[in-house]
């Protein structure tokens, strides 16, 4: 079973065969990193997307191509690092949470090594008032890592610490905010608007709450909910099955209830 719990990683040699002939190469990624990019890539490519289904069971040579990908992936993003992002429609949905009467909102989104992506727009006392902060750190102790900044006209300019991860991340925020938002959430059970553990059924599927819908304008109701039109809007086919699976097993622990009772779990009625 391929590990996906965090650890440092020392540089590792894979090799891999294409093309009849045998490719090495180095990875300093850990297998969580690796899993972490294959999900980014998915929607691009289909070969990523398979690995990252059977996550759970790679061989040893569905691993090292897990990590070529990766490697290859994120070799241009370190590059691009200082590179401008067109940031526009993250700023759209801040501003639409603002202008609904949250004081403070912020996006946030889990990284391989467990700490939190956040994205928020600075007070008018910052530095730069009116700008997009984006900071990494843990969720309550207080030692956020500044990555970067986007001025108000969209443009977003990496610090010389962005890892490739943060960008590859921001990178797909800005290409469909949306779209990330829906996976991530379904993906890890937590909205990213609330921080709060998604338990209801319905919420699972949207990948938000719908508090938070109506907050940051959000599609929310009967048309929009429909397994059908959202799923295959916002995210991958192999996501939209997962989470078919995952409400099914929602409505079993509804119809089976303390099973769980030993968790605990924080409903998302942000």
């Amino acid at each position: 079973m391929c590990e996906t719990n965090h650890t440092p990683a020392a540089a590792r040699e894979f090799s891999v065969k294409s093309n009849g002939r045998e490719i090495a190469f180095t990875s300093t990624l850990s297998n969580a990193e690796m899993l972490q990019t294959l999900f980014l890539m998915s929607n691009g490519s289909n070969f990523a997307r398979d690995l990252y289904r059977v996550r759970d069971r790679l061989s040893s040579a569905q691993l090292a191509w897990g990590h070529k990908l990766a490697v290859d992936h994120l070799r241009p993003a370190a590059v691009a690092v200082a590179a401008p992002l067109n940031m526009s429609q993250v700023f759209d949905l801040l501003d639409t949470a603002a202008a609904s009467g949250l004081k403070y909102p912020k996006l946030r989104f889990g990284l391989s090594d467990g700490r939190v992506l956040t994205l928020s727009v600075a007070g008018p006392m910052s530095k730069a008032p009116g700008t997009m902060k984006v900071v990494t750190g843990s969720r309550a102790n207080g030692d956020d890592v500044f990555r970067g900044r986007a001025r108000r006209g969209g443009d977003f300019s990496a610090a010389r610490n962005c890892p490739p991860e943060v960008f590859a991340l921001l990178e797909s925020l800005a290409a469909d905010p949306r779209a990330v938002i829906v996976a991530n959430g379904r993906l890890n059970g937590v909205c990213c608007f609330c921080a709060r553990v998604l338990s209801d059924a319905r919420s699972l599927a949207a990948g938000y709450g719908d508090t938070c819908a109506g907050n940051w304008g959000m599609p929310w109701g009967a048309a929009s909910m429909s397994a059908a039109s959202l799923v295959s809007a916002a995210v991958p086919e192999w996501v939209a099955a997962d989470n078919a699976a995952l409400a099914a097993a929602r409505a079993d622990d509804e119809a089976n209830p303390g099973r769980f009772d030993n968790l605990d779990r924080v409903p998302c009625d942000c």
